[in-house]
Formats: C-alpha cells, structure tokens, sequence
C-alpha cells in the first residue's frame, strides 16, 4: 500500500489545492467455519486519486483485478466471481462548485465510467454457509443494520436535498453486464446461463421554455440501454466456459428514458419524472429439455444445504421492539397533515410511466433424441433449432 498526498495552496482557480494518490497492490480474506475453509475474496491493483482545486474536486479510482473463490473441497466449480475482462472498473468523477447565477451548461457531477463483465456463479449451498458464517455475529449484524439505516436516511435526505436544488449532473457509463450461471448441482456440469449483455448510461440537459425572471427550464434526459440480453442452457467446462449452447430467450433488447424536470419549482407543463420503458421483440423456445433442465436446476441447486450449520438469529428485545415502533410512530400525524396541505395546494403530474413492448412470441414443442438430430416433417423448422441442442441427460 502507498499513500501520497500534497498540499500545495495556491490563490489560482486553475491549479492543485491537495493531491491525493493511494494504491492497494494486493488484498486477500479468507474464511473459514474452524474446520474447513469456506471462501477467499482477493482484489489487486486498487489505486484512488483526488486532486482538489478551487473551482472543483476530481476523483479517478480503478481495480484490476477481483474473484471470489469458493474453498470447500469435492466441488466441480469453485470460481463464485472471476472477471471476463482485463479490468473490473475505471471512473473518472469531477465535483463542481456551484456558483450564483448558474449558467445554462453548468453540471454538479460529471461522471465517466467503464465497468468490465464479471462471471457470477450461483449455488445456494455455498450461500447457505456464508450465512452460517455470519449467523455467531449477531452483535455485529445488529451494529452493521442500525448504521445502514442510519447510512440510508443520511443519503435520503441528501438526494432529497440535490433534488430540491436542482442537482444537475453528466453521466456516460459503459458496462459488460455480469453473466450469472445457475449449475444444476455442486457437482454437475449443466448450467442455465443469463447474459445480460451490454450496458450503456448516458444523459444530457435540455432547456426548456424560459420564465418570467429569463430563466430556462432545464430538463435532464437519461437513457438506458440494454442491448443483447438473453438466457440459455449448456454444459460447463472446466475452465469456466460454457459448451452446447441451446438458447431459451433469443437476444432481447430493453431501452429505459428517464426524464427529470429540475424546474418543477415553476414549470409544470412536464412531469417531475416521466418513464418511458422500451422492449424489442420477446422470443421464448422451450422444448422438453430445457423445461427439465430448468426444474432440475431449481430442484437440486436450491435443496442443496450448507456444509456449516445455520443457528437463527437472537430475536430483538422487548424493550428495543418498543423503543423502535415509538421511534417510527413520533410525528406521524403532524408530517401527514403537513403534507396533505402541501398536496392540495398545488396539484400537478408526479410521475408518469410508459411502458411500449413490440412483440411477444412464445414457442413450445416436444422433442426426442430422433428430432434432435435433424428429422425432416412436420418438426423441421424446430430440428434446425435444436441439431445445436444435444441431449444433457
């Protein structure tokens, strides 16, 4: 691990305030039940820098590399996490200080994002003993779940504040959405795969009609876009890839445009948040095999215990049970009046959904060895399909 950090103040906007650089080379946990170890999580090459100026603050961080391994023995597949790409993420974040009046272009937050695909691989067996590791710190637990409340509220208020202020902020993050893959068992080779595809954010402010005091409505307009989404069957191989590739859900894509009115203030024409959700064609072919597949899977990989025993939480005091619904019910009624005055005081669109699905088209058909391997009449169209499906009984 290093650290540097640089103090250099200075009465020019332009140039470095401080300086901030740290790097994490290596860092690994491992844990164990006492009598055999359960899991390693290691990540390398962490590296975090922050340059403050007197107009803004600039924050660049990066991680290389992480994988979570699970450690029980006489598994077929140990890698729970492992990245696909060289890198797990890079952004770029740059902090703006507001000043009055703001100018049509200004922006809060510009933030600049990659995130590489990760491989995830779900076994509840292997979820089912880290719960059981946690399970003996329910002091800890109790700690962890008061300051995250507390976290929350913190960030709540927060983000009700920026909205209040009209945060304005300029996205643009690519992903490789992970890639999550369902084993049949702990010690089976057939896998129900979701790709999720590719992720893409971006967003931009458009000006709107302008008021009396000759200040425009400033409209923000993201879109989100998720291309080549879907979800197959096939055979793992030792190395982590997957064979015998049959699709079940063809390449989906969904497009989602959120519209934010940071003028809602005054300019009521457009709604405070206006959703507008949009899904291509929606293709599902399910044959006998893939239907089996799939109950095996939730059979099998959902019935599969941990190897720790799982000891139940404590339940809460009497007295912390009080202490919390008095906590919760303290000025109820007040805030509720309160905001039904605000309400009928002014009455306009909130939020509006929109939801637009092209086509939907689900094919469903039996199948036997014979027709699996290209037998011509009435079930031609499907063989072609499934001549790349083999048989994973």
């Amino acid at each position: 691990m290093a650290i540097v950090v640089i103090a250099a103040p200075s009465s020019h906007g332009d140039e470095i305030d401080v300086k901030l650089q740290a790097r994490f080379n290596d860092f690994r946990v491992q844990l164990s039940s006492g009598s055999a170890w359960l899991a390693s999580l290691s990540m390398a090459d962490l590296h975090v820098g922050v340059e403050m100026r007197r107009g803004h603050t600039q924050v660049t961080t990066g991680l290389s590399q992480l994988s979570v391994v699970d450690l029980t023995p006489a598994i077929k597949h140990d890698k729970v996490l492992s990245m696909t790409s060289d890198e797990v993420f890079r952004a770029e974040v740059s902090l703006y200080n507001r000043t009055e009046p703001v100018e049509q272009d200004f922006v809060d937050l510009e933030l600049s994002a990659q995130l590489g695909g990760a491989r995830l691989l779900f076994m509840n067996r292997f979820i089912a003993d880290l719960l059981a590791f946690m399970a003996p710190f329910s002091a800890t637990q109790a700690a962890l779940a008061e300051a995250s409340q507390t976290a929350a509220d913190a960030a709540q208020q927060a983000m009700h504040n920026a909205y209040a202020q009209a945060f304005r902020a300029k996205l643009s993050v690519t992903m490789k959405a992970p890639v999550i893959l369902v084993p049949q068992s702990s010690r089976s080779d057939r896998v129900l795969v979701a790709d999720l595809g590719n992720l893409n954010v971006s967003n931009r402010l458009e000006m709107g009609p302008w008021s009396q005091l000759s200040t425009p409505a400033v409209l923000d307009k993201m879109t989100l876009k998720l291309d080549n989404l879907k979800f197959y069957r096939g055979q793992l191989a030792a190395d982590g890839s997957v064979h015998s590739e049959c699709l079940i859900l063809q390449p989906v894509t969904l497009a989602v445009q959120v519209t934010r009115n940071l003028s809602v203030s005054w300019y009521r024409d457009e709604p405070e948040i206006d959703i507008l959700a949009t899904l291509g064609d929606l293709t599902v072919v399910l044959s006998e095999t893939d239907y089996a597949q799939i109950m095996r899977t939730l059979n099998e990989n959902l019935s599969e215990s941990g190897t720790a025993e799982l000891k139940p939480l404590p339940p809460p005091s009497p007295a912390a049970e009080a202490a919390h619904g008095a906590s919760r019910s303290g000025g109820t009624t007040s805030t509720a009046v309160a905001h039904l005055e605000t309400t009928l005081a002014s009455v306009y669109t909130k939020l509006r959904f929109s939801f637009d699905w092209t086509f939907v088209g689900v094919e469903l058909f039996t199948s036997s060895a014979e027709e699996k391997v290209g037998t011509a009449g009435s079930h031609a169209r499907l063989s072609a399909v499934e001549k790349r499906c083999p048989v994973l009984y």
